[in-house]
């Protein structure tokens, strides 16, 4: 026979739908036997007597079993059974359902026979649907279906909370509102060509030298021959701070946090402390007995790495020659970075040695990674967007990058350059890395990184090399000559790279508009000198 829904004696029993006479045959079907009987006739006995939807009383007794019909009622024949639509419909449906399901789709997508649906896979999701979903159904789309709601035991936000029903003057909920707050993915557009280029004579091809530098203040400097030079961003002046003479020469400068204090270390061992505001030498040491290639600092402390073998700390602030060393480098020191906290120091040296120290435990490093590169280790730079995370690169004889956890003593991730790593610098507004190459390519190159950077942990059995995870975003080419020197500016938007072709070239790696009513200045110069 055919068969009602099974929810419709339900409906009509509690009196959500009118109970239904039986129907008459059709009279383009006639029944033949008890089986094509109506399929309502065993509800109706059990209906009461008035309509819900008809003010009209009904007699059942009476000769007409029909209700009386309301002008709002339309009914339409389907084979035997007739049924209500229009004001009578109790289910809400949506007049476009693509849209429909367009807004309404959740990351939990249905599975048929282990596989994903098509509508999902070919559908990226968006903030709008997300949107969509949070105010028509009340819950977070990526949650997950059979939890339970997130809001049950959740105490109401106390009244002088911002997010309290009374403050809010949006329609939409405390959640959408964070959504639509939630601020855009910029898309970096790096321009392939530098926007500015400076003559460096006697600018040194020296792959073991730090001889360019730039201030939290703007203020560039770099290391000329016996000379250092100040480049200042904001009125494109170049000045000259000061001569070493004729018997030594520049191999490193260093700014101080704050960019007031310059160090400059020099060829015969010495370091010098410059104060910038009024050009002039604060303190001179000389307790090393080879050059100094390379200068971190940490708030006051100064730290400086030699061809002694030896790093050397020292305050600042604190008057005579009062020095703490750390010996375990067995060759040249020619990097030196200070972690973003100022509690690590991770050094690297001509001995093809990586060697993380710990200014708590200043006795011995903390950490060196067995096998870390087959060359000399220059290139060191901290991330500043995930801590723990240090990058290091390798000479000619290496060529590689890698990235380690320094807290689970881990290598997260290994690229092959395929060509000698000069200088490592990691982006401050974009999450790139920054490289710059010497043999035989001598170009730039940006490196992507994932957004959750380098979360997951290689097994400790595993036996596999680690994964590559850096992919290649730009890579700059322009200088004639290995780019041995690397420098960010401070806010993140633009670097300067030198090189033994003796220039310095200025190149945008993030692409912000500028205001429009700032004025465009001209830059003519085309020397640092």
């Amino acid at each position: 026979m055919d068969r009602q829904p099974h929810y419709t004696g339900i409906l009509e029993a509690a009196g959500h739908l009118p109970a239904k006479a039986p129907a008459t045959p059709s009279k383009r079907t006639a029944p033949s036997s008890p089986a094509l009987s109506p399929p309502s006739a065993h509800v109706s006995a059990h209906v009461s007597g008035v309509s819900a939807y008809s003010p009209v009383r009904r007699n059942v007794n009476s000769q007409q079993n029909t209700p009386t019909p309301t002008p709002r009622k339309a009914k339409r024949a389907r084979g035997d059974e007739e049924i209500f639509s229009g004001c009578d419909r109790l289910a809400m449906y949506s007049p476009h359902k693509d849209a429909a399901r367009y807004a309404m789709r959740s990351p939990m997508v249905q599975t048929k026979n282990g596989k994903m649906n098509n509508l999902a896979l070919n559908t990226a999701p968006d903030d709008y649907s997300e949107l969509l979903h949070r105010e028509i159904t009340g819950s977070d789309p990526h949650a997950r279906l059979l939890q339970s709601p997130r809001n049950v035991y959740r105490l109401p936000p106390p009244p002088h909370c911002s997010l309290h029903p009374k403050y809010l003057t949006s329609q939409l909920s405390a959640g959408s509102q964070n959504l639509l707050k939630r601020p855009a993915v910029a898309a970096w557009e790096i321009p392939k060509h530098p926007f500015k280029v400076l003559d460096a004579p006697d600018l040194q091809d020296d792959y073991y030298l730090n001889l360019i530098d730039w201030s939290s203040t703007d203020i560039l400097a770099v290391g000329l021959g016996t000379c250092v030079y100040l480049w200042r961003a904001e009125s494109g002046k170049v000045t000259k701070l000061c001569d070493l003479g004729p018997n030594d020469s520049v191999t490193s400068v260093g700014w101080g946090a704050k960019g007031k204090q310059l160090a400059i270390g020099t060829d015969a061992g010495k370091v010098q402390i410059w104060d910038i505001d009024g050009a002039r030498c604060l303190h001179t040491y000389h307790t090393h007995i080879k050059r100094v290639g390379t200068i971190s600092w940490n708030e006051s402390q100064m730290s400086s790495g030699s061809r002694d073998k030896t790093i050397q700390h020292r305050d600042v602030r604190q008057p005579g020659n009062a020095v703490e060393t750390w010996e375990r480098h067995t060759a040249e020191v020619c990097g030196l970075k200070w972690d973003y906290e100022g509690l690590q120091l991770a050094s690297g040296g001509n001995d093809n040695t990586l060697l993380v120290w710990d200014r708590r435990r200043a006795a011995q490093p903390v950490w060196a990674p067995i096998s870390s590169h087959s060359a000399a280790v220059k290139a060191i730079t901290w991330s500043p967007h995930k801590h723990n995370i240090l990058a290091s690169g390798g000479g000619t004889a290496d060529r590689k990058i890698k990235i380690w956890n320094v807290q689970t003593h881990k290598l997260l991730s290994q690229t092959d350059t395929n060509s000698q790593v000069c200088n490592l610098a990691w982006g401050k507004q974009s999450k790139h890395l920054i490289s710059t190459h010497g043999y035989s390519r001598n170009h730039i190159t940006l490196w992507n990184t994932p957004d959750d950077p380098f979360s997951a942990q290689p097994s400790l059995t595993s036996n596999a090399p680690p994964p590559d995870l850096l992919t290649e975003a730009a890579t700059l080419t322009g200088h004639g000559s290995r780019v041995v020197y690397l420098a960010v500016s401070p806010d993140g938007q633009n670097i300067v790279t030198g090189a033994g072709d003796e220039t310095l070239r200025f190149w945008k790696i993030c692409n912000l508009k500028k205001p429009k009513n700032r004025p465009v200045a001209i830059d003519t110069s085309t020397r640092i000198i």
